[in-house]
């Protein structure tokens, strides 16, 4: 260590024993004050005396904060914050409750002083002792709780049912959701008061609420002396109260709500689901848990990636023959109608013949008749694209207009009709009269059948009304491909033997 370096050490150890020894006499202070409350209840002479002192009350307190700050802070330049934690700390756990306490007995010594003065039938008017309000605010429930605790729930001149009907009176909001849930009885009125503890007296939540109000002020863009008082206001109310809830490890929490704040709420809520609700996380236990989280992610993951691959081998050899090859010739286009360096589709040629030769020239090349690629077949193609007259699983250069006719036939006969093999069911549904299939059998005999309208669930989880054929003698169900479309049903080909009556087959 360099001479200026101990030095340095010194004078801030000389400045830790002065900030020692200045809170030390605060806490003198307040011990004294605190014996005396004890005292001023069965020695009513000490009375001047209690109220004399307690006059200095806040700013005793006020400057036992600033002191104690002032010794952390030259503990942690020393970096003995472990000491700090384990001596001084339970020094300011003492002096808070010595504070709170003496606060009680201040407001029963008052409320005394007021029942003296009306039973007496003194005419001097004094103002009437308002009952402490409560809306829900958890940064207020502190201050509710110990006063209305002196005043009300700790006053031995009051029953239940009065205690009951006063603490009806004191709240609202949310605080008196909880309180109306409860009938009014006597035997109830610690019900309902052990329910207004248990829903916000919670240290964290009071932490989190000063927190909130640290970290969601706005920024100051110019100097005013309004802004500035209102800096003032907050941060030392909110700062003040921070201290006073006795926190023990008040760093670790603030890093872990620094932390929390940037988490996704899918996180945040696991986290929360393995903790008691009145306990104080740090940074240490988020940062365990998220390495722990990120642990799961990545073996499911890589169980994910292990498993379809396999089973897609598996159930279907041939598609994924088909997809390297795909990869492979998909990059290098190839017409086959005219043996050029382009795609099919886009060749003169191609485009220039009969529709039945184009569907003869695909079937001979063993091509995808849905987007005309010869690197797989029909049943694994991957477009999703159809037939832009029809809307048939078949490119619209492979389109039939028969098979507009047709449909157009069928859907004047309300009849359902049946997919051909370009075009196949979509799978096993109700029908619909929105759009009719490709490929038909048309009749001469009209038969009237009965529709109905249900609901369907879509893929996002919604119910869809759709028009159904009821068709009691089908053995079949078949869905159109507009309305498989609109509840965004996954499509795959299939190769199905349609026959009619008399085991007739429908072509």
């Amino acid at each position: 260590m360099t001479p200026a370096e101990q030095q340095e050490q010194e004078r801030v150890e000389r400045s830790l024993q002065r900030a020692i020894v200045k809170r030390d006499k605060h806490v003198n202070q307040m011990l004294i004050l605190f014996n005396l409350s004890k005292i001023v209840e069965s020695d009513p002479s000490s009375l001047p005396m209690f109220d004399a002192r307690k006059r200095d009350l806040e700013a005793l307190m006020s400057d036992f904060r600033l002191d104690q700050e002032d010794v952390m802070d030259r503990m942690v330049e020393l970096g003995r914050i472990e000491e700090f934690i384990r001596e001084h700390s339970v020094i300011e756990t003492v002096v808070t409750e010595q504070y709170y306490s003496i606060q009680a007995v201040a407001g029963a010594m008052a409320c005394c002083k007021l029942d003296s003065v009306i039973r007496s039938g003194s005419h001097i008017n004094l103002p009437k002792i308002e009952l402490p309000h409560f809306n829900g605010d958890i940064i207020n429930w502190r201050s509710y709780r110990d006063t209305f605790t002196s005043l009300v729930h700790e006053n031995p001149d009051l029953n239940s049912v009065e205690r009951f009907h006063y603490l009806i009176a004191s709240v609202s909001g949310a605080a008196s959701t909880v309180v109306r849930s409860v009938p009014l009885t006597g035997p109830n009125y610690e019900v309902a008061w052990n329910a207004l503890h248990d829903r916000f007296d919670s240290t964290r939540l009071i932490l989190h609420a000063h927190l909130d109000k640290l970290f969601g002020f706005s920024p100051i863009k110019n100097e005013s002396l309004t802004d500035l008082n209102n800096f003032l206001d907050v941060f030392k109310e909110n700062t003040a109260a921070i201290n006073a809830l006795g926190v023990h490890d008040l760093s670790g929490f603030l890093l872990f709500y620094i932390a929390s704040r940037v988490l996704d709420s899918s996180t945040k809520r696991l986290f929360e689901a393995g903790r008691g609700t009145h306990d104080l996380p740090t940074l240490n236990d988020l940062l365990i848990f998220i390495q722990s989280r990120c642990k799961v992610l990545q073996n499911s993951s890589m169980s994910d990636a292990e498993i379809k691959p396999a089973a897609f081998t598996c159930q279907n050899p041939a598609i994924s023959r088909s997809s390297l090859l795909a990869t492979a010739k998909d990059h290098e286009p190839h017409c086959y109608a005219c043996q050029g360096t382009h795609y099919v589709y886009k060749c003169e040629k191609f485009k220039g013949q009969t529709t039945s030769a184009r569907f003869q020239l695909v079937k001979s090349k063993n091509m995808c008749s849905n987007c005309l690629s010869g690197s797989h077949a029909d049943f694994t193609c991957p477009s999703k694209y159809s037939c832009r007259t029809c809307s048939g699983k078949h490119h619209s250069l492979l389109h039939f207009e028969s098979r507009k006719r047709q449909a157009g036939t069928n859907s004047n006969n309300n009849a359902p009709v049946v997919p051909s093999s370009s075009a196949p069911p979509v799978g096993n549904l109700p029908s619909t009269d929105d759009t009719s299939f490709v490929g038909t059998v048309s009749s001469g005999n009209m038969s009237v059948l009965g529709t109905a309208v249900i609901r369907m669930c879509n893929q996002q989880g919604q119910w869809v009304p759709v028009r159904a054929l009821i068709d009691c003698g089908s053995q079949i169900s078949a869905i159109t491909i507009k309305c498989a479309t609109r509840l965004g049903l996954t499509r795959c080909n299939r190769k199905i033997n349609v026959v009619g009556l008399s085991q007739s087959p429908v072509v």
